[in-house]
């Protein structure tokens, strides 16, 4: 096997990594705790929002010490949890809404029609991950580049999905200035009318304001567990399945003849 605690770099292993980023999990559970009692007040078991920071702040804490304890190695299973774990940021965002929506004052069409723009948008940021990725997977050049298959293991490049995504197919992978800009100008401009609005929605205006100036938050981090559940999980347990070999990370490795092989891949649409 490649010596991987040698090629990547050891501050970055899943081990430390994982103990690190528990503190995205950590914060949006107790979040998502204080937010969900704020707007429920009464049992918590009775409360469906507080539930579930409840379980995300427990995910932390095991996300704390299990790593370290166990010393986990450079598996892609293991690596991908710090992504889950980043990914978990959304709450910020997707709790305050969903309480505007089922607990607001709106009425229930604006409710109905917001909550349905949100899933969408949502839904149609998430499938971008899923139809690139699926095209390289449909290109056995590409995917045995980027899961490069050795005598005792298969090792996923980081390097060459990077190489991919920023040289070859300019795949967006956070939303644009010009996304984040907007919605945080509108929830900017309810500044303006706070009581009114807060009259009209009939929540606090932490909740309006986070629901709106944190969606584009909430795709970056959708986004970003999207492509570790498929990198990381997806890809990985099909190989595995297919070869019996695990699949671990590297880093840092790129193939000497990557810039000629991926020239006429260049410009290429991988949509279907």
């Amino acid at each position: 096997m490649r010596n991987l605690d040698q090629i990547n770099l050891a501050l970055l292993s899943p081990s430390r990594t994982a103990v690190w980023t528990s503190i995205f999990p950590l914060f949006s559970g107790l979040f998502s705790l204080a937010l969900a009692g704020q707007t429920l007040p009464g049992p918590l078991w009775g409360n469906p929002f507080q539930i579930a920071g409840l379980v995300v702040f427990s995910a932390a804490c095991l996300g704390f010490l299990v790593p370290w304890i166990f010393k986990w190695d450079w598996q892609a299973k293991f690596f991908g949890v710090s992504f889950i774990f980043l990914g978990t940021l959304s709450m910020i965002c997707i709790v305050p809404f969903l309480l505007l929506v089922f607990y607001g004052e709106l009425w229930w069409v604006f409710r109905f029609l917001i909550f349905f723009l949100y899933f969408s948008m949502h839904v149609v940021w998430c499938r971008r991950f899923f139809v690139f990725y699926r095209g390289i997977a449909d290109s056995n050049e590409l995917f045995s580049m980027l899961y490069v298959e050795d005598e005792d293991a298969v090792y996923y490049l980081q390097e060459v999905d990077r190489y991919l995504i920023e040289k070859v197919f300019k795949f967006r992978q956070i939303p644009s200035d010009l996304f984040v800009a907007v919605p945080m100008v509108i929830a900017l401009s309810t500044c303006l009318a706070i009581e009114f609005v807060r009259e009209v929605v009939g929540l606090s205006f932490v909740h309006i304001f986070m629901a709106i100036a944190g969606l584009p938050i909430s795709l970056m981090c959708f986004g970003i567990a999207a492509k570790a559940v498929l990198v990381f999980y997806y890809y990985p347990i099909k190989i595995r399945s297919r070869t019996g070999k695990r699949v671990y990370v590297d880093m840092n490795t790129l193939p000497d003849n990557l810039g000629g092989t991926m020239r006429k891949w260049k410009g290429a649409n991988l949509r279907k």
